[in-house]
């Protein structure tokens, strides 16, 4: 983010990217609004439902990949 002085206005650059900054915020702010309203609307779901961490890592992982065909490195 760029960095102002008190009193300085932002250059066009710089008000492009607090413009970006801003709506990456908001897409946050959403996704977590809507998962606050899911659990409100839903509850928690049941144990049985749930995917640990790892079994959802390793098929982000898989996915990133198959897109970037990347191998082994070691």
């Amino acid at each position: 983010m760029p960095e102002l002085e008190p009193g300085q206005r932002p250059t066009a650059e710089q008000a492009k990217a607090l413009r970006q900054a801003a709506a990456a915020e908001r897409a946050r702010a959403e996704a977590v609004a809507a998962m606050l309203e899911d659990l409100a609307e839903n509850g928690l779901p049941q144990l049985d439902e749930c995917r640990t961490w790892a079994e959802i890592r390793e098929e982000l992982w898989a996915g990133y990949d198959a897109q970037h065909d990347v191998g082994h490195v070691a």
